[in-house]
């Protein structure tokens, strides 16, 4: 998974290549519901307090799931209104 092997690169959840895998993330949400910024962020806070979520990120990385949501976060304040 891309987004694990930034992490392990310590890439910054700013930089270009993390931001470009948000944006493939916002794009398959954008499937399902048309996320504003405050229901984009509100996905990232749903991450973080289901324990389904929690124990599937963990899975994959230890410190993925709040890697992903201060991404996801920085995606949303610049790209969503």
């Amino acid at each position: 998974m891309a987004i694990v092997e930034a992490l392990k690169q310590s890439q910054k959840v700013e930089a270009e290549c993390v931001q470009k895998l948000i944006q493939q993330h916002f794009d398959w949400v954008n499937n399902f519901w048309t996320p504003t910024k405050e229901t984009y962020l509100g996905l990232g806070q749903m991450y973080l307090d289901h324990p389904d979520f929690r124990a599937f990120y963990k899975e994959l990385h230890p410190d993925l799931l709040e890697y992903l949501v201060a991404a996801m976060k920085v995606f949303a304040e610049r790209k969503l209104s």
